[in-house]
C-alpha cells in the first residue's frame, strides 16, 4: 500500500499524468511537412525515461494485486515487447523511423 501511495505522489507519476492529459488525450501533435514534430516533453516535466521508471515502480504493485485477486502473475516481458511494437508502429505512422 505504501509503495502505491508513494508512486501516486511522485513527481514522475504526476509528469506522466500531465503528459497524458495534455499530449496523448488531446492529441497535441504539431504537423509539419512529411510528418509530425515530436513534442518537447520537457514542457510536461517528463524525460524519455520517466514512463519506464514509473512502470518499473508499478511492477510489484501490479504483481501483488494479481496474486491477491487472480492467483496469477503478469507477463512483463511480453508487455514490453507489445509496447515497443505499438510505439514503433505509431512513429512509422507519423512519418518517422522506428528504432
Amino acid at each position: 500500500l505504501f509503495e502505491a501511495e508513494d508512486l501516486v505522489a511522485s513527481e514522475k507519476a504526476k509528469a506522466c499524468l500531465v503528459t497524458r492529459n495534455e499530449f496523448v488525450a488531446h492529441y497535441q501533435l504539431n504537423p509539419s511537412e512529411g510528418g509530425y514534430i515530436r513534442p518537447d516533453i520537457a514542457q510536461f516535466g517528463l524525460t524519455w525515461g520517466t514512463p519506464k521508471a514509473v512502470i518499473e515502480q508499478l511492477v510489484p504493485i501490479v504483481e501483488a494485486i494479481s496474486v491477491i485477486t487472480r492467483n496469477t502473475g503478469f507477463a512483463w516481458q511480453i508487455y514490453d515487447e507489445q509496447n515497443e511494437k505499438i510505439v514503433n508502429d505509431l512513429v512509422l505512422a507519423l512519418g518517422g523511423s522506428a528504432s
